[in-house]
This record gives structure tokens, C-alpha cells and sequence, in this order.
């Protein structure tokens, strides 16, 4: 039997959510899109640090359940991010929305029908 595993590469996701998601369906502003960028630039930097492994080549499997909790309690701690970093709740809700995206654009982008989001 010969099982296939599809793994799905984060950038391009990442990519579409950004044009496709919140500049051309969403219509947000600059600084929203600003905020969005610099919750996943520490996002990808702490996943990078946990999973040693390239933002580039991180796969969308790899941001489990798990690794999201850990950035989040993260980023209750001063050093998550720099002076210029959100609050700890407003990261918190804002990374929690960016995902729950993710995991939505993740499901149609493979067809199917749900795939459950975290939060």
C-alpha cells in the first residue's frame, strides 16, 4: 500500500493570506497589515528557534496545537518582542484570528471540507 503524505509549505500560504485574505477579500488597512506581517515575523522566529528549522521551509503541519501555545505563553514574557510589540492579550487574540484564517485558507486550499481551529 503505498500511503502519500502531503505536507503544505507555509509561505505560500502565508503569501495568499495576506493578498488574497486581508488586502483584496478584507480590504484592510496598512497598519492592520502591519500588525498581521510583525505577529508572524515573531511567530516564525520562535518556531524557527523551537523546530530549528528555516521560516522558508517550514511546513503548515509543523504550527500544531502545541507549538502555538508554547508562542503564546511566550509571549506573555517581556521578551517576546521588542518596546514596539502589542500587549500580551492583544497578540494573543490577534495570533489566535491569524490562525483560525490560516486553518479556513488551509481547507479550501486542499479541498476540504472543515478542519478544526484552534482557540
Amino acid at each position: 500500500m503505498n500511503t502519500t503524505v502531503t505536507t503544505t509549505s507555509l509561505a505560500p500560504l502565508l503569501e495568499r493570506f495576506f493578498t488574497q485574505r486581508l488586502m483584496q477579500q478584507r480590504q484592510v488597512s496598512p497598519h492592520t497589515i502591519s500588525s498581521y506581517r510583525d505577529t508572524f515575523r515573531l511567530l516564525l522566529a520562535f518556531a524557527q528557534q523551537q523546530l530549528h528549522a528555516q521560516p522558508a521551509r517550514l511546513t503548515f503541519d509543523q504550527l500544531d496545537a502545541p507549538l502555538i501555545v508554547a508562542f503564546l505563553d511566550h509571549c506573555k514574557l517581556p521578551l517576546c518582542g521588542t518596546r514596539d510589540s502589542r500587549d500580551p492579550v492583544h497578540l494573543s487574540a490577534a495570533i489566535r484570528g491569524q490562525i483560525a484564517a490560516l486553518y479556513s485558507r488551509l481547507g479550501s486550499v486542499m479541498g476540504e471540507a472543515t478542519r478544526p481551529t484552534p482557540g
